[in-house]
């Protein structure tokens, strides 16, 4: 996102016999791009890997953030791949803008069915330290708060995932009669 060259792509290019259409002194980078590994994984459990079903996807847009993902609603998320199901990269004109889109961006993304480490990609887009660029190797060492954030209730899960399940309801139009008949006994 810095170059604006699909590396990827110049890859595959590379690998058909293709040359480059630049040179190294073509490069240029522009401002700073932060990238998200959104896993299957529960960091607050000492990042054991998660499983489940992917009731609900919705990934979050906007100038400057890009989305690699290869997964699909429905889709049964298991152990025996590996666990990262996303990359979520911000590109702004600062590292700390880039951060603050990023930390946006994972704030935006909704995905149900399958626990994962969005909250601690959160807490550390938003953490002073790294934000500062006061960063090391061992920083989830140093800061296990980062890591052991608590864990939405029960309750708080329950609400969330009948808000977004009622949702395409409350949004339609006309949707007020039929509300109480397409919730059936789910009321208030």
């Amino acid at each position: 996102m810095i170059t604006g060259i699909d590396l990827v792509a110049q890859q595959i290019y590379v690998a058909a016999g293709r040359e480059l259409g630049f040179s190294q002194s073509d490069i240029v980078s522009r401002g700073h791009a932060i990238e998200a590994r959104l896993y299957a994984e529960a960091p607050e459990r000492g990042y054991v890997p998660t499983t489940g079903k992917v009731l609900v996807l919705e990934y979050p847009d906007g100038d400057g953030v890009r989305i690699d993902s290869g997964i699909l609603q429905v889709q049964q998320i298991t152990t025996a791949f590996d666990p990262m199901l996303a990359k979520i990269i911000a590109h702004s004109p600062t590292r700390i803008e880039a951060a603050l889109k990023a930390h946006r961006a994972m704030r935006e993304l909704v995905l149900l069915g399958c626990e994962t480490n969005a909250n601690f990609l959160t807490r550390i887009l938003r953490d002073e330290a790294f934000l500062s660029g006061h960063i090391r190797t061992g920083y989830l060492e140093e800061n296990p708060h980062i890591a052991s954030g608590e864990p939405a209730s029960d309750l708080s899960a329950f609400l969330a995932t009948a808000a977004l399940l009622t949702r395409p309801i409350r949004e339609s139009a006309d949707a007020v009669p039929e509300l109480h008949a397409a919730l059936g006994s789910w009321r208030n």
